[in-house]
């Protein structure tokens, strides 16, 4: 099935439900993983990638071996922009392979990529990150990224602004008003326009 997977000149998560989907139905001693990736690959292509990973770890825990739920479980890293985790599933996916599956080489390559982007400039990584979580509404995470940002950056008011607004979107109203009277204090200018957003989060509180 895999040989045959090459040739096809489909996109990669149909593939991915593909390669499972023949796992699950010569599936033996390990049938109970099998079912996991499937179930896991099931929820990838309808783009739910935290449940994917559960669902991929629970195969791994039954059998380690299961090489194609490392690369399923790194491709749905990968989609989370969880690139370093990915790539250490990869590796051990090569320990059992040898090679990676020429539908997930580009995968492969792209996190090895951002994973050095994200060494030689992790402020712009994690800012980025950050940006498409927050456009996503994914505040947890993005309130942790902005604040790795402000962890190698202290002095950049506009993040203090944007942690400041997941803050109060959140309602943690005590943490926007902090945020945003620092980033009166590195930029005095921008004064007039937070002290709105001041008055408007103590509306609230």
């Amino acid at each position: 099935m895999r040989n045959a997977g090459k040739s096809l000149s489909v996109g990669k998560r149909f593939l991915l439900g593909v390669i499972s989907l023949a796992g699950l139905i010569s599936c033996g001693n390990n049938g109970d993983a099998r079912a996991f990736n499937y179930e896991g690959t099931e929820k990838f292509n309808a783009a739910f990638y935290a449940e994917a990973i559960y669902l991929f770890n629970r195969a791994i825990e039954i059998d380690p071996k299961l090489s194609e739920a490392y690369t399923n479980r790194a491709m749905a890293k990968c989609a989370l922009e969880e690139y370093e985790s990915a790539l250490e599933d990869w590796k051990i996916y090569l320990t059992l392979e040898k090679e990676i599956y020429i539908i997930h080489k580009s995968e492969y390559e792209h996190a090895k990529e951002m994973v050095e982007n994200m060494k030689s400039d992790p402020k712009s990584f994690y800012y980025r990150r950050a940006d498409k979580e927050w456009n996503s509404n994914k505040l947890n995470e993005a309130l942790a990224d902005f604040t790795k940002v402000l962890e190698l950056d202290p002095e950049d008011a506009e993040v203090y602004i944007k942690r400041g607004s997941i803050k109060e979107t959140m309602g943690d109203f005590p943490g926007a008003v902090e945020d945003y009277e620092e980033s009166i204090r590195l930029r005095p200018e921008y004064e007039k326009d937070i002290r709105r957003l001041i008055d408007r989060v103590k509306e609230k509180w």
